[in-house]
């Protein structure tokens, strides 16, 4: 017993020394390329984490416990090499984690969880996220994780002579017993989970805290019950406090439309936040041309997206369906399908319809979505000759837009069509030369929104030229908003706050709307107009009716927001505490929550 309790005992110690090393180059990692600076407070987050990293270790302990176990039986001599060799395999994917985990903190903000799993399906088109810079900061943590893990391999995993007796034997069915309690993070009433990392009030500190590989795994098990997760209060309490949020069965009593039929052209922009509109950076203004657009049509200026990914602000945008926190309605494909889309109800009076994307719409099961949504044709990078591959995700937008308006002088009305831009995706990869100099990550966003400005001048004035635009409304919104300027924290209202306006021949008067919008309601507010049923729009509101209720929800990863009239409220799905709030909001949590547990409902009935 003694000798293999050592064994097993070094195997664990080999794993929290690990953990604990490469958590310090994840945070020399972080202050070197500028998400944070150094701390005295963050020295404790290895202490904090110990329980995570114990854990974690308890976890790949456990098939040793078996073959252990089963080799009572046949005694080979060959199972400790098994074992050691199984141990290299695990630092090696657990190593490559740490490495993604790493870059991906730079973009998201928060560890690596089972997110970014969910993309390996389409590696190609993930690979055309890729930088340098990303590259770079992977190819640090992994082969640096690596090289202390090899280190340290080597040194704990000495050949130690297991001698294989009745009480070797007990023993490891008494580790066996016990296996569980570390697993669970202790005898508490509570398992573990993320939020018991948190000790800081920067943020930060508590993510340092947090085991990326764990949380991969946490994650994963966690996304098995997600429907056990979201339930606060009786269906029925939820759904009245819920009644007070937004106002879903009224519409518009006035006419902002000039026609019953207009064409309709829904042009969803790429990372577009509000944040830059009338704003200059380096004395020189970003936006020109939509600045100037602004002066015409009907303009959101505090208008909000729903989540921070592009498939769920595509689903939001087109369904009408609010963001989930830990998931993408997008990556369902059974649930997707079931969702209502302004596409579907403009087929019932005779619409044509055309989506247009640049790039691979395979990634982040979009196609399936964008078929299931009604749309009768698609055009995509396939449809684009591969000389104008010049972008890492396909074709630039002035090559897109262009292709778009070529299409829709000669598309029979009615038609609603919809494109989705994506130079000002990262890698910020645009054909231009630079209008601000450097190299940093919010120098070239700001350069990708200049040019992405650009091309949609471009397109605007081809569609005033054209006879099309007496008769056409344009719907330009962001998919979602940005960490920049100003590299925000994933859960600020101002990372959410996105660019929404409606411009075109078709619109009757110009007008500015100031109060609280949301891309979820902008399906519901066309169709009201056309007077086309939206009963299936159960979570949005018609932005021009007498009766409509400031309200805006925004879900991140792993958390959800809100914002009304009187101040704005963030809640922690990990702490399962407030974050912070601003102002008196009168949307409390308890009615922010009743708000998530009906979203949840719907999405787990699809």
């Amino acid at each position: 017993m003694k000798n293999i309790s050592i064994y097993l005992l070094k195997i664990i110690t080999f794993w929290i020394f690990f953990f604990a090393s490469t958590r310090l180059v994840f945070l020399l990692l972080q202050i070197g390329f500028g998400k944070s600076t150094f701390h005295p407070e963050s020295v404790f987050a290895s202490v904090i984490g110990f329980r995570m990293d114990l854990s974690m270790a308890f976890y790949f302990i456990a098939p040793v416990l078996l073959t252990l176990l089963i080799n009572h039986f046949f005694k080979s001599e060959k199972i400790q090499a098994f074992i050691k060799y199984f141990n290299l395999l695990l630092l090696l994917i657990c190593c490559i984690i740490i490495g993604v985990d790493a870059e991906l903190y730079q973009d998201w903000g928060y560890r690596m969880d089972y997110t970014p799993l969910t993309y390996l399906t389409v590696p190609g088109e993930a690979a055309n996220f890729l930088t340098y810079k990303m590259v770079l900061v992977f190819s640090i943590a992994a082969a640096t994780s690596l090289g202390i893990g090899y280190f340290l391999f080597n040194y704990f995993f000495q050949k130690v002579s297991i001698i294989y007796s009745w009480s070797s034997f007990f023993g490891l069915i008494l580790w066996a017993a016990i296996w569980i309690i570390p697993i669970r993070g202790g005898i508490g009433e509570f398992p573990l989970n993320p939020g018991q990392m948190y000790y800081s009030k920067k943020v930060f500190h508590n993510h340092l805290a947090i085991n990326p590989v764990w949380n991969v795994v946490y994650t994963s098990i966690q996304k098995q019950k997600i429907k056990s997760n979201y339930e606060y209060m009786p269906d029925q309490e939820a759904k009245g406090k819920f009644s007070n949020l937004i106002s879903v069965n009224t519409k518009a009593k006035q006419r902002w439309l000039k026609s019953d039929t207009p064409n309709i052209l829904i042009v969803i922009l790429e990372t577009f936040t509000a944040e830059v509109n009338h704003k200059k950076y380096k004395d020189i203004e970003i936006m020109p041309r939509l600045n100037k657009i602004f002066e015409d049509g009907i303009y959101f200026p505090n208008a909000y997206g729903c989540g921070d990914r592009t498939d769920k602000g595509v689903v939001s945008v087109l369904s009408g369906y609010p963001a989930q926190p830990q998931s993408s309605i997008m990556m369902y494909q059974k649930k997707s399908e079931s969702l209502p889309s302004i596409i579907k109800s403009l087929k019932t009076k005779n619409y044509n319809s055309t989506f247009y994307y640049g790039g691979e719409l395979n990634f982040a099961s979009m196609k399936s979505y964008i078929w299931s949504a009604g749309f009768e044709k698609i055009i995509d990078k396939n449809n684009f000759d591969p000389a104008t591959y010049n972008a890492k995700w396909g074709v630039h937008d002035h090559i897109l837009f262009n292709k778009a308006f070529q299409e829709i002088k000669t598309t029979t009305s009615p038609f609603v069509h919809c494109i989705l831009s994506l130079s000002s995706h990262p890698p910020y990869d645009v054909p231009m030369q630079d209008v601000w100099k450097g190299n940093d990550e919010e120098t070239r966003f700001i350069n990708s929104i200049h040019y992405a400005d650009r091309s949609l001048g471009a397109l605007i004035d081809s569609l005033k030229k054209s006879p099309v635009w007496e008769n056409l409304l344009v719907v330009l919104v962001g998919d979602h908003g940005g960490r920049f300027p100003g590299n925000m924290a994933l859960y600020d209202p101002k990372k959410f706050h996105i660019t929404m306006h409606f411009t075109g021949g078709a619109i009757r008067t110009d007008s500015i709307i100031n109060r609280l919008s949301s891309q979820q309601d902008i399906s519901k507010t066309i169709l009201n107009q056309l007077d086309i049923p939206t009963e299936d729009l159960a979570f949005s509101q018609d932005l021009f009716s007498e009766d409509y209720k400031p309200f805006v929800y925004y879900a991140y990863n792993p958390g959800v927001g809100c914002i009304d009239s009187s101040g704005r409220l963030v809640y922690s799905l990990e702490t399962k505490n407030i974050l912070e709030t601003e102002g008196n909001p009168t949307t409390t949590l308890d009615k922010l929550l009743s708000y998530l547990q009906l979203v949840m409902r719907d999405f787990n009935n699809r």
